[in-house]
């Protein structure tokens, strides 16, 4: 699973350009539909944390926890 995320990630930084980047993970902030769930994990694990830390999270957005919690 790990290597996966990683191999992913690996790929979108070496190979997609910075813009590509960006609205892909805007995509997966707005929710991220039809992603598979490596791929929403490789993405974030492509962002800046200090970055992240701005934003509020969506609790639709795929990979990110509810704020409600779970079952909610």
């Amino acid at each position: 699973h790990d290597e996966a995320v990683r191999g992913i990630a690996d790929h979108i930084r070496m190979f997609w350009e910075p813009r590509y980047r960006r609205q892909l993970d805007e995509y997966t902030w707005a929710g991220g539909a039809g992603l598979l769930p490596l791929a929403v994990e490789a993405i974030a694990s492509l962002r800046d944390p200090a970055e992240v830390a701005k934003r509020k999270p969506n609790p639709r957005a795929v990979g990110l926890p509810d704020p409600a919690g779970p079952g909610s």
